[in-house]
């Protein structure tokens, strides 16, 4: 019987994966960005990539091995799927009916970017499925040992996959705990809970062991920390007052004007601003990135000394986070035609290669004006039923302060996702788009747990009349 129910949850579960990727058959292939090359060949070669975790290229390449590209879409939208169901089921509401989830699933691949996300070759398909895996285990007395396996393993590779995810697990899981522990005053012993705070921070360090022989986080963490700096205005008045001092490199104040005309994204992608002749002939692109993060190292335990410089980056971070906050919209993809990254990798593979040349993207950009205007209109929506649904449980007494932890942990985790990418990475629609469809989430749920009731109760009404 077991058995039987575990089959029928799945093929309840199905139409909401393939809903989810529907992208996928109408754009004719998994979206790709120019960084989706070095995902796609990374784990090929056996090698770190200078500028991102290898993670998630080791979930794509044995993907794209063994079954094709367009096969990575569709368990990334399966792993969303299983943790909605875990979320929704196990957590929120545990008496919803079976096939609640599902069909919230399948209003969010209609009504938010969710689908988009999903179908890129992209390690963003995690972002929001972060809080759901964060809430599953600050409630994981609710799970069976199975279900808390299996959440602690997604997690870590949540983790393991995308750095600012690290960062935002250190800034809100500890938070869930504390909002959970003042609300609900549990016992104190949930706090023990947070030792996956550990494996999570040598997760990457352990991936590039097993891939590259060393225990090491990252050899660009620096160089991409200026690079913000920059962006911020930061970086440019601090070397005006203290290059010739030991602990600035010499690389940044001798292209000091330089550094005026460029942007921080330029830093890193565009000219010859980290490289020179020596690395190039040395070691190339690569070497040349871990030469100048090593020659960081004492900028950055010096830098924020400067209370002039650090109160310049806590103004920018501030305005960063808030403009991050409300900017969500589904970006454009551009071209990737021939020799772009994508292409070039595909060329390993010829059969994907002629499926990606015959797909939409490979034609031309990807704009998706009409899945804009629905993300644009469903997030006001999603908000103004949140608070209409909240007023609406705290009049019928059906408000509790389990679901006051809900919706506090959403609205951090919000922020949290918007500072860290805003302040780090630069406010880019992408970052706060990856993780926005957790409110109508949020809304549809709340719709479900508390209208239900309602209909239940007419029902039990007009029976009892009828008898």
């Amino acid at each position: 019987m077991r058995i039987l129910n575990r089959w029928k949850n799945f093929l309840i579960q199905l139409p909401a994966v393939l809903l989810l990727v529907w992208p996928l058959w109408v754009y004719g292939y998994p979206l790709l960005y120019s960084d989706s090359g070095t995902y796609i060949i990374a784990s090929f070669h056996n090698s770190v990539p200078i500028d991102r975790p290898v993670l998630y290229s080791h979930f794509v390449h044995p993907v794209l091995a063994l079954a094709g590209l367009a096969w990575v879409p569709v368990l990334q939208a399966t792993f969303t799927v299983f943790f909605a169901w875990l979320l929704l089921h196990r957590i929120v509401y545990p008496r919803a009916p079976f096939y609640t989830s599902a069909l919230i699933m399948s209003l969010l691949a209609l009504l938010t970017g969710l689908p988009h996300l999903l179908c890129e070759i992209l390690p963003d398909f995690l972002s929001g499925s972060l809080w759901m895996l964060m809430l599953g285990l600050t409630f994981s007395e609710k799970l069976n040992r199975t279900e808390k396996i299996l959440l602690v393993v997604f997690l870590l590779f949540a983790v393991g996959i995308h750095t600012s995810h690290l960062l935002i697990l250190l800034v809100c899981l500890p938070l869930f705990f504390a909002i959970k522990h003042l609300l609900l005053k549990g016992s104190a012993r949930v706090w023990l809970r947070l030792w996956v705070l550990i494996p999570a921070w040598v997760i990457v360090p352990l991936v590039n062991q097993w891939t590259d022989g060393r225990f090491y986080f990252s050899d660009s963490s620096r160089v991409f920390f200026v690079a913000s700096l920059h962006t911020a205005g930061v970086l440019e008045p601090y070397l005006d007052a203290h290059c010739g001092e030991d602990h600035v490199p010499e690389f940044l104040c001798s292209q000091r004007e330089t550094l005026r005309q460029i942007s921080g994204n330029d830093m890193l992608w565009h000219g010859e601003f980290l490289y020179d002749s020596t690395c190039n002939e040395v070691g190339g692109w690569g070497f040349c990135w871990k030469k100048r993060n090593e020659e960081l190292a004492s900028f950055s335990s010096h830098w924020w000394k400067d209370t002039e410089a650090l109160w310049r980056w806590v103004r920018y971070g501030g305005n960063a986070t808030g403009r991050q906050l409300t900017d969500y919209e589904i970006g454009p993809i551009t071209r990737q035609g021939e020799g772009s990254a994508p292409y070039s990798v595909l060329q390993n593979w010829p059969k994907e290669l002629s499926r990606y040349e015959a797909s939409a993207q490979f034609a031309g950009d990807l704009n998706f004006e009409r899945e804009r205007k629905w993300q644009a209109a469903s997030i006001p929506v999603s908000l103004f039923l949140i608070v209409g649904m909240m007023l609406f449980a705290l009049l019928r007494k059906q408000w509790t302060r389990k679901w006051t932890v809900f919706l506090l942990s959403a609205l951090v985790f919000l922020l949290a996702n918007a500072a860290v990418c805003g302040v780090l990475s630069g406010v880019l629609n992408r970052y706060q788009a990856r993780v926005i469809w957790i409110l109508p989430f949020l809304a549809l749920v709340m719709i479900f747990a508390f209208l239900r009731p309602i209909t239940g109760d007419r029902k039990n009404e007009k029976n009892h009349s009828i008898h």
